[in-house]
């Protein structure tokens, strides 16, 4: 440095610059990327007649990832309030996340339709806590801002 204000040359002050804008920019493309919300996905159609909700423990319960509960909810009003919050939800960020609280706890839920239709739903319960549509192994939603989902399913159980 042959600077006399001990400030760095020129060359490196571009550097830290650029890679402060390349932070920047990065953050500014998650951040639109999660203000996605899932109903522009499609997540669950409106018109179900009714949801089997399963609840499954993690590992550490007893039996590991064995079924805790479960009920068949026929109420339009119950099932439209559990598709608008399933709807709303954000998407999932993309990248690489690392979900260290995950045991493998989730909700199961199957959407019945009058076409003889199914939509299955698998909500994490802890971790990451994403949601899968249709047995996809990529995630469609996050749950992990929207407590009142699991709020709601774990009052219907």
């Amino acid at each position: 440095m042959s600077s006399r204000w001990l400030l760095p040359e020129p060359p490196a002050v571009r550097y830290v610059d650029m890679r402060a804008w390349l932070w920047f920019a990065a953050i500014g493309i998650m951040a639109i990327s999660c203000t996605q919300s899932a109903a522009a996905a499609g997540l669950v159609r409106d018109g179900a007649t009714s949801v089997l909700i399963q609840q499954y423990g993690g590992l550490n319960d007893q039996p590991p990832l064995g079924l805790v509960a479960s009920i068949h909810v026929s109420d339009s009003s119950q099932i439209s309030q559990l598709v608008h919050e399933l709807n709303t939800l954000p998407a999932y960020p993309s990248g690489t996340m690392f979900c260290p609280m995950d045991d493998g706890s989730h909700f199961a839920l199957a959407f019945a339709y009058v076409d003889r239709t199914t939509t299955m739903v698998k909500v994490d319960a802890r971790g990451c806590q994403a949601v899968y549509v249709g047995g996809s192994k990529h995630p469609a939603a996050w749950a992990a801002k929207s407590p009142e989902l699991f709020d709601t399913l774990r009052g219907l159980l």
